[in-house]
């Protein structure tokens, strides 16, 4: 039986029992507890969520959404795009003194609807794009999660403009799943 552990932010809390269920029998999956929210809160709590976990084989990976909010209505986003690459480069190498034999594969943050008011889909895409540049034969692959919601638009849940419906879970739930089949 395989180990997976799961990384990233409240959507990734919405698909993740979906990716249980599909990979029992063959995984036993381990999740961080918590949001794993912005970058930096990543690199300051990776190392407790995965310290009791058996030896992995694969680590799935996102963080993004929470570094591109523009905060109590600041005009800059939470974290530069410099910053985000850079603290993208730091945690790699965390999960990978963590984890030494495991794959790792990062995921694409999710878009969000347009009428969400801090969070601007051309800023996701421009971390999503440099997070593929930077860590690009570093992890072993991508799950672009961020395509499967922009063909999907309806996916998204409207009253907060930024996490998916019951069906919109279960769908990405189910593509991380297959992705994680296609590296073990």
């Amino acid at each position: 039986m395989k180990n997976i552990f799961l990384i990233g932010d409240s959507i990734r809390l919405g698909y993740e029992a979906t990716v249980i269920r599909e990979l029992e029998g063959n995984c036993k999956v381990f999740s961080s507890p918590d949001n794993a929210r912005f970058t930096t809160y990543t690199m300051r709590y990776v190392h407790e969520w995965m310290k009791d976990a058996p030896s992995i084989d694969l680590v799935h990976w996102n963080n993004g959404l929470w570094d591109s909010c523009h905060w109590n209505g600041d005009p800059i986003s939470l974290v530069s795009l410099d910053s985000y690459v850079q603290n993208l480069l730091r945690i790699y190498g965390y999960i990978r003194r963590l984890c030494p034999n495991a794959k790792i594969i990062f995921a694409l943050s999710t878009p969000v609807d347009a009428q969400h008011p801090r969070i601007l889909n051309r800023e996701l895409d421009a971390m999503n794009k440099a997070a593929v540049k930077t860590l690009d034969g570093l992890v072993d692959g991508f799950d672009d999660l961020s395509s499967i919601v922009k063909a999907n638009p309806g996916f998204i849940r409207t009253t907060d403009h930024v996490h998916m419906t019951d069906i919109g879970y279960e769908e990405l739930g189910k593509a991380v799943a297959q992705c994680i089949r296609k590296f073990l």
